[in-house]
């Protein structure tokens, strides 16, 4: 059913979709393919692109209010709180106000494993120990703090058993239940010119 056009209302249109030109070497929806619209839509809310924009006091994106990569973090994200009046001549005005959320701290640690562990257990300890010598000087690792920050974590060094390392989730919960994060990604970037000791005892 089509939309009339009385005036008496304040209609808003929320897509999941992006348009064109917001980010670079990201496809989005050709801005002229949505000006159909604009005689029968007041306000056009976006939410697909992590990056916040608005166009022509029509089209309104908060951004997300999470980043989710690297990329993310040189985008503004928020909210947008709306009001509206309308106006005597016809036609409505906005009364727009951003409340910006700030980017959530994303830590980067490197552990060197400096020998071979073939417990899945006693990997885990090492590492946690090492995560709790470098983190206690850091004011925001803070059991109560909401924002809690992201721990990227590299491992280098001498390649564990392949029990102890084949599935993240253990040691990723290890650590999230240890430290005050909220979450943990885990990269494995060992030695490769150096065999480790399971090449010889399998």
């Amino acid at each position: 059913m089509g939309l009339n056009g009385d005036e008496k209302m304040f209609r808003i249109l929320v897509q999941h979709l992006g348009i064109e030109g917001q980010m670079v070497n990201v496809p989005g929806v050709p801005l002229k393919s949505l000006n159909i619209l604009k005689e029968r839509i007041d306000y056009l809310a976006l939410g697909h692109f992590h990056k916040q924009y608005t166009i022509n006091d029509w089209i309104f994106n908060p951004g997300s209010s999470e980043p989710v990569s690297s990329v993310d973090f040189r985008f503004k994200r928020g909210i947008f709180l709306v009001g509206f009046q309308k106006r005597t001549e016809g036609g409505y005005n906005k009364d727009i106000k951003i409340i910006n959320l700030h980017n959530r701290i994303h830590k980067n640690e490197m552990i060197y494993i400096n020998k071979f562990f073939d417990k899945r257990k006693e990997l885990c300890d090492f590492i946690i120990t090492q995560l709790k010598k470098r983190i206690s000087s850091y004011q925001y690792w803070n059991i109560d703090n909401a924002m809690n920050p992201v721990l990227i974590l590299t491992l280098r060094g001498i390649k564990p058993s392949n029990r102890c390392i084949k599935n993240n989730c253990y040691l990723n919960r290890a650590i999230y239940d240890a430290l005050p994060v909220i979450d943990v990604k885990i990269y494995h970037k060992y030695n490769k010119i150096m065999k480790s000791l399971e090449n010889y005892l399998s």
